[in-house]
């Protein structure tokens, strides 16, 4: 299949015909930045939020934290972040 602007082209060998057509699509999120900053390239950066619900960010950053700790082997920041992962549950 492919699809285009405003349409959806699927192509069959003629064996058959589609009835019914199920979606999906991956994209790339929204860039994240933060006011006060310059972008490598130069340019101001802005304040401009994440598409994460507010419970899903702190999670996320649980989750960064931890593996973060692990691999850096930092024994006290791994049990910490695994109790707020727990915590947030």
């Amino acid at each position: 299949s492919n699809i285009n602007t405003n349409q959806i082209m699927v192509y069959s060998d003629g064996t058959f015909t589609p009835k019914t057509l199920y979606l999906s699509y991956l994209r790339y999120p929204k860039r994240i930045d933060k006011a006060g900053y310059v972008h490598f390239d130069g340019t101001d950066s802005v304040d401009s939020n994440c598409e994460l619900a507010l419970y899903l960010e702190d999670e996320l950053v649980d989750l960064v934290v931890e593996n973060l700790a692990m691999y850096t082997e930092n024994v006290s920041a791994v049990q910490s972040a695994e109790v707020r992962i727990r915590t947030n549950e």
